[in-house]
């Protein structure tokens, strides 16, 4: 059983790479049959298993025709996104859990078939579970719905037709094998694979294909935006185009022209069709700009809470050029991080990637330092550059206050006899030493005797109260999810002192696991 679990571990860790974090997400719908105009309700529960907290975390949603994600997307026609939405301000520690609600009114005159809810779980620069950029793994939940006659969505884009890649020009200037590709291998031009774009282009041309599966015609928006990287943040916004459209009932095929990114790197273009301001069809292609860059794939702290000589740690996995095509490498990359607090800098350090290329991918760095003032708030923030050029910065704030703060450690700060009662101030915390809020209830006991109890909801430090409590030896008992005792004697805390007590809970564990240990050890040695 022993290497059944390591095995199962080892595989599972392995599955995660540099430029990712460790978490899950769960989607689950309060049923699976509907009818047009009902409420779809559900749970997507996020979950970060991760060494580091993930901050600034969102969700992002999609209501899909289709019962199952086809992948890759441009193979299949099946699926269609008429509807999107983010669940943002998603801060998790590491091994914490989050539950959040989702609910959707279906149109009254919505198709019957089957659908589904599908969801990925990121922040700005780094995955969690999914890429929604690519339609790449999401989580998903299906549903059918029945009873109706309605024709909604009423416009889909093409998938396996729409490209946005200036084909005519490329192919006749672009050789194949000067590429790394041969004929049977070269990139299809459509979906959100990443077709090249080059320096003598100003802009990119695509064909956006609508088909119109009702009997009539229809007066539509087409809106295409050109986003670095990732649509669904969208920090650097390239371009945007908006048409109005009229689909006949055999469909339609819209030329577009948008500006080509002046920077080289990976670009998401975003296209969405609408009817009176009404979604019908969501879709993404891609684009790569030729060219050497490197981009900050993840950027990461220990923890958000840093106390005074403490040591905090960022993580930055730096990547090489999406240009797979040409496979250009980054020499000689710094890579500096900043941290600063209350506009000052806690510190700030740079060191150098030697290479970053399609065989190094990505580059793992750790940038260490001890605090000498308590950090709750505080901003990180990096820059990759080479011979005088800035490749990418990002910077992001972390606030603790963000997080979800259980005390899951208590301590008593001080107590004293007083008129036949007891007063004590308990204080709470989090692992890290954050101050902690929570409902903590205590219990004065003497020889199993309960003699007094006082629950209190607790913001850092709050004061108890046991009345008819004497003078005496006791043991203060706090239940805060796990158990902490403290020993009461008349003289009380000594000035400056802090019974930091015995987790109950945690100490039955070691011995626990001492004991366990101690079978195993025989049972090698025999």
């Amino acid at each position: 059983m022993i290497s059944t679990f390591l095995i199962v571990f080892t595989a599972g860790a392995s599955a995660i790479g540099p430029a990712e974090y460790d978490g899950d997400l769960q989607v689950n719908l309060e049923s699976d049959s509907f009818a047009p105009g009902d409420e779809v309700n559900g749970d997507i529960s996020v979950a970060n298993s991760d060494e580091r907290p993930v901050v600034d975390g969102y969700v992002v949603v999609n209501v899909v025709r289709g019962e199952s994600p086809y992948y890759p997307s441009q193979k299949s026609d099946r699926d269609n996104v008429f509807h999107q939405e983010k669940i943002e301000d998603i801060n998790l520690k590491a091994g914490n859990s989050r539950d959040l609600e989702f609910s959707y009114s279906l149109p009254e005159d919505l198709r019957p078939g089957d659908y589904r809810v599908e969801a990925y779980f990121k922040n700005d620069r780094t995955p969690v579970d999914g890429l929604p950029s690519i339609y790449s793994t999401p989580r998903h939940d299906s549903f059918t719905v029945s009873g109706s006659s309605g024709d909604y969505p009423g416009l889909d884009i093409s998938r396996t037709e729409t490209y946005f890649t200036g084909v005519d020009e490329a192919v006749g200037d672009w050789d194949p094998e000067s590429l790394n590709f041969n004929d049977t291998n070269w990139p299809s031009l459509t979906g959100p694979v990443g077709v090249l774009t080059t320096n003598s282009m100003d802009t990119v041309e695509g064909e956006v294909v609508i088909d119109n599966p009702s009997d009539s015609g229809k007066s539509a928006n087409l809106e295409v935006v050109v986003c670095e990287w990732d649509d669904t943040a969208c920090s650097n916004k390239i371009d945007s185009v908006s048409k109005s459209v009229q689909v006949p009932a055999s469909g339609t095929s819209v030329p577009v022209e948008v500006e080509n990114p002046s920077e080289p790197g990976a670009y998401a273009v975003k296209m969405n069709v609408s009817v009176d301001d009404m979604t019908h069809s969501i879709y993404r292609n891609r684009i790569i700009r030729e060219g050497n860059t490197s981009r900050i794939r993840k950027l990461s702290v220990n923890r958000p809470y840093i106390g005074s000589g403490d040591q905090l740690s960022v993580g930055l996995v730096a990547g090489a050029s999406p240009d797979h095509y040409n496979d250009p490498s980054a020499e000689g990359v710094d890579a500096q991080v900043t941290v600063e607090a209350d506009g000052e800098e806690v510190f700030s350090k740079t060191k150098e990637i030697n290479r970053l290329s399609n065989t190094n991918t990505f580059e793992q760095l750790y940038f260490n330092s001890t605090v000498d003032d308590t950090l709750t708030t505080y901003t990180v923030s990096a820059e990759l550059s080479a011979n005088g050029k800035s490749y990418d910065s990002y910077s992001y704030e972390v606030d603790y206050s963000d997080f979800r703060n259980e005390v899951e450690n208590v301590s008593l700060r001080s107590y004293e006899f007083t008129n036949s009662s007891l007063d004590a101030e308990i204080c709470g915390e989090t692992d890290s030493g954050a101050p902690a809020a929570g409902e903590v209830q205590a219990l004065v006991m003497e020889n199993a005797t309960l003699m007094a109890q006082e629950n209190n909801l607790i913001e850092g430090c709050s004061s108890f109260k046991f009345e008819d409590v004497d003078s005496g030896n006791y043991e203060l008992v706090a239940n805060h999810g796990s158990q902490t005792r403290f020993n009461i004697t008349p003289g009380g805390l000594e000035a400056d002192e802090e019974e930091g007590g015995v987790p109950y809970v945690p100490l039955v564990m070691v011995m626990v696991l001492l004991v366990i240990a101690a079978v195993f050890y025989r049972g090698v040695k025999e």
